[in-house]
C-alpha cells in the first residue's frame, strides 16, 4: 500500500528548480570560458608587433608592447596566454 503524502508533492517541483539552476549556472559557465582574453586597452597588429591603439593608465597610442609582468608578448596570440 503506498501512502501519498505532502513531502512528496513538494518535493518534485523543488528538484525541478534546483535542476534549472544548476543547468543556468553550468550554462554560464561555459560561455565564460568561450569568451576571448584580451588586454584592457584596443591594440592592434603593426610589423608583427602589438602597438596600442588608444591611451590607457599611462600607455599611449602608438607605444609598442613588448611584454607584460615580464612576459613577452612576440605574437598577436601570444597575448591570449597572458
Amino acid at each position: 500500500m503506498y501512502i501519498e503524502n505532502d513531502n512528496n508533492k513538494l518535493s518534485k517541483p523543488i528538484h525541478y528548480l534546483v535542476a534549472l539552476l544548476i543547468l543556468l549556472i553550468e550554462f554560464l559557465g561555459v560561455q565564460r570560458l568561450m569568451m576571448k582574453a584580451d588586454l584592457p586597452f584596443d591594440c592592434r597588429l603593426e610589423d608583427n608587433k602589438i602597438v596600442a591603439a588608444v591611451d590607457y593608465n599611462g600607455i599611449q597610442t602608438g607605444n609598442v608592447i613588448h611584454d607584460i609582468n615580464g612576459f613577452t608578448l612576440s605574437t598577436e596570440f601570444a597575448k591570449e596566454f597572458f
